[in-house]
């Protein structure tokens, strides 16, 4: 099994395989069942940073480690679907695709991802 990220205060680490369903569905299900989610490598720095940006605003993310989850191709293969995208990380806000480790780093700078959140109810 890979590595796992360090710990963040406040992240939850999603175990993907406790949602049925194709990986469409469990893509759908965890990314739509929380303010944010986070689908990325364990090993990936890009991945850390976009973490522990969330968790810095106090919008601390369910993440889902997509290399070593169960099925774990299944879910990559959604997440392509959904995003037309092949890279991780991958952040969803109240279920929506908002972007990768660019796009959120530059949110976050401008403020825009506190107000993202907040429509989506997270405090």
């Amino acid at each position: 099994m890979a590595t796992l990220l360090p710990d963040v205060a406040g992240m939850e680490v999603v175990d993907a395989a406790l949602f049925l369903g194709s990986g469409l569905d469990r893509v759908r299900s965890i990314a739509g069942g929380r303010g944010a989610a986070v689908f990325a490598r364990s090993w990936c720095p890009y991945s850390e940073d976009t973490v522990e940006g969330l968790c810095s605003i106090g919008a601390c993310p369910a993440v889902v480690y997509v290399d070593a989850a169960p099925g774990g191709r299944q879910l990559a293969a959604a997440l392509r679907q959904i995003s037309g995208r092949n890279e991780l990380p991958l952040v969803f806000v109240g279920g929506q695709c908002v972007g990768g480790a660019v796009e959120v780093r530059a949110a976050l700078a401008d403020g825009t991802m506190s107000a993202m959140l907040r429509a989506a109810g997270v405090p």
